[in-house]
């Protein structure tokens, strides 16, 4: 392909020409990921000079899990829920780095913590949003929630690619088998467990730590997930996908303890907190939690933080980082607590079933 194509014609009738260049130009990209494409909009008058103040500059990635609005608003998200979260008031749902996105057109509920204590990360919904606004005539700030908001298409998710990725993983055996489910792997050792069905598949005092290795687990039933202390799935930026339900039961892990983890930030992250509401280690990458998980989680049922399942009289405390898609529904039981922290390259290496590029950025140029 050559670094130019001139005098291309647009639907309007201007001329303009494109450049490309697959290095990195003479004056740094601010922010450019590696997941991106820069594309600069330098407008000529008709003596071919750039007319001054007119040129735009756009950063674009391929979109995944999160929104595109027909107004052109596009943002890949933490997490995305099928149906408004169900949190109970003594509980926590919390959410950095990136946005929720609720596909649900009933009213959303914010919990005491989302709707009074913090005003991050942002917030869409297809329905209404209690505690910010149930008004569809004034549904949005502009900055941290858009309620009643066209959020386009979700995503499909390339299951059958997945599927291949999870038959080419090794994996450690689960812990349990229940209620009539066929754990056998597919081939066997590997990561893919087709006949799970309407039983479910136990992981307990699960740690797979493979750092820098993409790891992918596809489950096609249901999952829970437990321990006393020692669960942790790392999967890089690797995925795994539950068809059925899964549930989050007792982890064994304080609220408030444990090694301070330190996390990559977006670029994107100062639109998450956008009246500026947190000061503390945990906003900026250095939360004291347990990680429990990292990677892409995707549960085409429901998610359920259950504090009467895994070992009794023990914290149910998870903590995630990556991205979560949940296309049922969300509940948080009483006195547990669920944390997402977004990474946006987890997010931009998902494979989705069809390629479609959003815009993360744009901005005036001299």
């Amino acid at each position: 392909m050559p670094p130019a194509a001139p005098s291309v014609r647009s639907a309007h009738g201007a001329s303009f020409s494109i450049a490309y260049t697959s290095t990195s130009l003479a004056s740094p990209v601010p922010d450019l990921q590696s997941y991106q494409v820069g594309i600069m909009s330098r407008p000529l008058d008709p003596l071919g000079r750039v007319i001054p103040g007119s040129s735009l500059f756009a950063l674009v990635s391929p979109r995944s899990v999160g929104l595109k609005m027909p107004a052109g608003l596009s943002a890949a998200a933490a997490l995305e829920l099928g149906r408004a979260p169900a949190v109970d008031s003594a509980s926590q749902l919390r959410v950095e780095f990136g946005p929720i996105v609720v596909r649900d057109d009933a009213t959303w509920t914010l919990d005491p913590y989302n709707a009074s204590m913090t005003k991050r990360p942002r917030k869409f919904s297809a329905g209404g949003i209690a505690g910010r606004t149930v008004n569809p005539s004034a549904p949005t700030d502009q900055k941290e929630y858009w309620a009643y908001a066209s959020l386009g298409a979700a995503s499909v998710i390339d299951a059958r690619r997945y599927i291949e990725l999870a038959k080419n993983t090794t994996c450690n055996p689960p812990s349990a088998c229940l209620g009539g489910a066929d754990c056998t792997p597919e081939p066997s050792g590997r990561c893919y467990f087709p006949n799970v069905g309407g039983g479910t598949i136990v992981f307990d005092d699960f740690s797979w730590v493979t750092p820098g290795a993409d790891r992918h687990v596809y489950i096609n039933g249901n999952a829970r997930f437990t321990g006393s202390g020692g669960f942790n799935i790392n999967l890089a930026s690797g995925a795994f996908i539950v068809t059925g339900n899964l549930t989050l039961g007792n982890n064994g892990q304080p609220a408030a303890a444990g090694t301070v983890i330190n996390l990559r930030v977006p670029p994107t992250v100062g639109l998450e907190d956008p009246y500026c509401t947190c000061g503390e280690p945990a906003c900026i990458g250095v939360p004291s939690r347990h990680q429990d998980f990292q990677g892409f989680l995707y549960v085409k049922g429901d998610l359920r933080l259950n504090a009467a399942v895994g070992p009794p009289s023990t914290p149910n405390n998870w903590t995630m980082i990556g991205a979560v898609r949940v296309d049922g529904g969300l509940t948080l039981d009483p006195g547990t607590s669920l944390w997402v922290y977004y990474n946006d390259v987890i997010n931009h290496v998902i494979r989705t079933s069809s390629f479609e590029l959003q815009i993360d950025s744009v901005k005036a140029v001299q």
